[in-house]
């Protein structure tokens, strides 16, 4: 069994468009996310979510591989699409979540999020 620590919960990802919403005026929800890192396994991280008081079992933890690159200033990276269940019902939210971890402290961390192809 992985032991697992975590490391944020970040209720900062905000607002996000529902499906069908427009970019502008739409309707909108507040998502939470969590961040799990492996205290035995660095590069081991795993993701949920749940809108705003929901239940974390709803969506359960998935696992975000750190694979999708490199960047400058010396983060790798992992990016996957969340598509995270309404407490009403109705479609769901789909969520854009990019994890940055610093190659040289593999404890340090980030999250950024977006609607899914919003900026």
């Amino acid at each position: 069994m992985r032991r697992l620590a975590v490391l944020a919960l970040a209720a900062l990802l905000g607002v996000v468009m529902l499906a069908g919403g427009s970019a502008q005026g739409g309707p909108t929800i507040n998502v939470e996310v969590r961040v799990w890192q492996n205290v035995r396994d660095n590069l081991d991280i795993s993701i949920s979510a749940r809108p705003q008081g929901g239940s974390w079992r709803t969506l359960g933890t998935v696992d975000l591989p750190l694979d999708d690159g490199v960047s400058a200033s010396r983060f790798r990276y992992g990016d996957i699409l969340l598509d995270v269940p309404l407490r009403s019902g109705g479609p769901a939210a789909t969520v854009e979540i990019r994890v940055w971890q610093n190659v040289g402290n593999p404890r340090l961390l980030y999250i950024s999020a977006r609607p899914a192809g919003g900026s």
